[in-house]
């Protein structure tokens, strides 16, 4: 009964243990909590943040050395496009992976405002007109600091550029920012990565927070040690492609250009001509509809499930990177979906406008990557972009499903254990209380029992002289070898006796415990 009581304790045990697994693993905030640093410091790790009103994710850097905590420290940037900045504070800045320019603006969209002088910066006086991914700057060429950890990346030896002009077709683009910071490693930007050029980004699935590591930690975050694809790229961190397609189900279409990775893109983008293609593609071989716009299009099924859908393959000169319905797929309340990618052009407008530097180039965005963990390598002195599909966890409902079961059965167990504690053997005769009870063979007094059911049970008569039992003190016959073996004679008890321990042969009655 103990081993019983010990094992529904231990499944009780489990399903807390469980329940405690379940809110860390699976809670969309869990991965934001275990991130200490919300500020540049010197750990390596830097918080990815995004708020709710913009798709594009944020980190926070100093615009001067190890000032941020100090006294003087406040929180002007939340008030975009009309204060600068007090000297030491952290302002909230854009990542740029496919370019090596960091940016800040004297007017530019709806960034906020870089006082130049404030900051000590120094204005080489030459221009540069820079295009990232969503819009387009004109610059100042300009010396000064930036610094999104002190170990690990500073702007201390490449340019500073400060936008006195942008275009882009996006609403409200650049609000609550300060800028933009670039992570090639192009030119003079290499010197920007302190110890090893190589950074990774893990976005949760969520696609709500992640981080941003300069070390390669798939081990850990992935689950694996093998990346799953690994391809060559340039300093900007972009895969060139000269003979690719783009693949769903038995219809593709052909791609040459580059591969690029941005984390503020809020779908996967496609060359207006694959678009189509792709989206032509679903409605002839999967009963799907989709309606006619060029940003998320929203789909019906015919027949089938979204999990039944293809995946998109997309072949970069005969490697091909697969993107599962999970990626670009989203469901909506009323059961319908919509696809997860959207038509790039120069001459598109709003969510769909991408600079002309970017015209034929397909774009990998947050969510992609919440799907794989990705690792940017130029340790070796050439450019590797190492992607690690992250290991699978089991979904909630599993989790749920076993913890309901072990405590239901721990429950069910323990209720077992009381039952069998309280339940009392049937028997034929009823002992009152018994006082002073004296055992005719043996003179041994019986214990007091009170209101207790006790079996009648077989009592060998006991010689004091041989210390042996009746019956047992001669040699046994078996049956069917000698025809005269008799059965040991047994002796009723005394009313109301209870029959002691039995003693080992050979050993006194009145000694046994």
């Amino acid at each position: 009964m103990s081993r019983n009581k010990t094992l529904a304790v231990s499944l009780l045990l489990l399903a807390f243990v469980c329940l405690q697994a379940q809110a860390s693993l699976f809670n969309p905030q869990s991965l934001r909590n275990t991130i200490t640093n919300a500020h540049a410091t010197s750990s390596g790790i830097v918080e990815l943040k995004k708020d709710y009103h913009t798709t594009g994710f944020y980190v926070e850097a100093d615009l001067s050395y190890n000032r941020y905590g100090s006294s003087n420290h406040s929180n002007a940037t939340n008030s975009t496009n009309s204060t600068s900045t007090s000297a030491g504070e952290s302002v909230k800045m854009m990542i740029s992976i496919p370019n090596v320019e960091t940016m800040v603006a004297e007017s530019c969209e709806y960034f906020g405002y870089y006082n130049c002088f404030q900051y000590g910066c120094y204005k080489y006086g030459s221009t540069q007109n820079i295009d990232y991914p969503a819009f387009s700057a004109y610059t100042t060429v300009a010396k000064g600091d930036m610094y999104l950890d002190y170990s690990y990346w500073k702007l201390s030896t490449a340019y500073l550029y400060i936008a006195q002009s942008c275009q882009s077709h996006h609403n409200y683009f650049g609000y609550d920012r300060y800028g933009v910071i670039g992570l090639g490693t192009g030119g003079s930007a290499g010197g920007d990565f302190s110890f090893s050029k190589i950074f990774s980004i893990n976005i949760n699935s969520e696609v709500n927070g992640g981080s941003l590591l300069f070390k390669n930690d798939a081990s850990n975050i992935a689950g694996v040690s093998s990346e799953t694809y690994s391809f060559y790229a340039n300093s900007t961190w972009q895969i060139r492609v000269y003979s690719g397609y783009v693949q769903v189900s038995y219809g593709s279409v052909g791609f040459s250009g580059n591969v690029v990775f941005d984390i503020n893109a809020d779908a996967i983008g496609l060359p207006y001509n694959i678009y189509t293609s792709v989206v032509s593609y679903f409605r002839s071989y999967t009963s799907t509809y989709c309606s006619s716009t060029n940003f998320r299009p929203t789909c019906t099924l015919y027949s089938g499930s979204i999990g039944d859908l293809p995946d998109i393959n997309i072949n970069l000169d005969g490697i091909n990177l697969k993107i599962p319905s999970k990626i670009y797929t989203t469901k909506n309340d009323d059961g319908s979906f919509y696809f997860n990618f959207k038509a790039t052009s120069p001459s598109l407008t709003n969510d769909s406008y991408v600079t002309p530097s970017f015209q034929n180039s397909i774009i990998l965005d947050a969510r992609f990557m919440s799907y794989y963990y990705t690792v940017f390598d130029a340790s070796s002195g050439y450019n590797y972009i190492k992607i690690y599909e992250k290991s699978t966890f089991p979904s909630s409902w599993w989790i749920n499903a076993g913890i309901a079961g072990a405590a239901f059965f721990a429950v069910l167990l323990c209720c077992c254990c009381c039952s069998k504690k309280k339940r009392v053997p049937k028997n034929t005769s009823t002992v009152a209380q018994i006082n002073n009870t004296t055992d005719i063979q043996n003179t041994t007094q019986a214990p007091l029992i009170y209101n207790q059911q006790v079996p009648v049970v077989p009592t060998y008569s006991y010689d004091v002289n041989s210390y042996n039992y009746a019956g047992y003190n001669a040699q046994p016959q078996y049956p069917g070898y000698n025809a005269g073996y008799q059965q040991p004679q047994v002796y009723a008890p005394a009313p109301g006796y209870i029959q002691p321990q039995a003693a080992p042969v050979g050993y006194p009655q009145e000694n046994a415990k």
